[in-house]
């Protein structure tokens, strides 16, 4: 885990502000359309890229930006991407591109698991119980300058394992993927939910039943099948002398 991870509610807050309103990398491109969907309704920035600001701080960030709109008209919002180009993404939203980053925004409501029924509500708080991974569980109301986190979310960083927050989910081949490569690179261990849901789609998981599986991969899905059998209901961790996978 890395050592920058934050500690509480106003020190991420900060550290959001301050990724906000910098003009290093072009960030002045991520707050001119935050500030142009405003005009839509409330503005919400969830997910990877909160999560990324609590645990590695300014220095490390994805290109990727997930927005939300709380209560946009379908065609303003409509007519707004289409003015940037947008295309629609396989969940529903829509994607774009500026100089640096990419975005993805979507309704509140066209949000997969709100749109299918698995969560109830209509807020930007009701947002923080649709996603796959406990980790993912944040939010940034960009329209009121507040963070969004369900209880125990900084305790549960700090203790490097990650859970299902979720556990309904449109592609769960891809999440367990993303599991897998969270134990791979020894970054948090999975609790034991998570390593059961892993073990469970392991045989679906692209390059790993498949012709083009390397050594490698089938060494590691082998291993992770191995202490995940004898974690014995604790967290399943990566073994020290296990190679992170390129």
């Amino acid at each position: 885990m890395p050592t920058g991870i934050t500690q509480n509610r106003d020190q991420l807050r900060k550290r959001v502000d301050r990724f906000l309103h910098s003009p290093a990398h072009a960030r002045a491109e991520i707050l001119a359309t935050l500030s142009s969907l405003s005009s839509l309704g409330r503005v919400i920035i969830f997910g990877g890229a909160i999560r990324d600001l609590a645990i590695y701080g300014n220095r490390e960030f994805p290109s990727d930006i997930d927005v939300v709109v709380e209560e946009a008209d379908t065609g303003a919002l409509s007519a707004s991407m289409a003015s940037l180009s947008a295309r629609r993404n396989r969940f529903g939203g829509f994607r774009f591109s500026s100089s640096k980053w990419k975005f993805d925004v979507w309704r509140l409501e066209d949000t997969w698991a709100l749109r299918e029924g698995h969560v109830s509500g209509r807020s930007a708080e009701a947002l923080l119980r649709t996603t796959f991974f406990d980790w993912d569980a944040i939010a940034y109301d960009f329209t009121n300058r507040q963070l969004l986190i369900l209880d125990g979310y900084f305790e549960r960083l700090r203790e490097e394992v990650v859970d299902i927050n979720l556990e309904p989910n449109p592609h769960p081949v891809g999440n367990a993927k993303r599991a897998l490569d969270i134990y791979w690179s020894g970054s948090a261990g999975l609790a034991p939910r998570l390593a059961a849901f892993v073990a469970a789609t392991a045989n679906a998981l692209p390059g790993v039943s498949s012709v083009d599986t390397t050594r490698e991969q089938a060494t590691e899905l082998r291993r992770f099948l191995e202490d995940f059998a004898s974690s014995g209901g604790r967290p399943v961790r990566r073994r020290i002398e296990q190679m992170r996978l390129a």
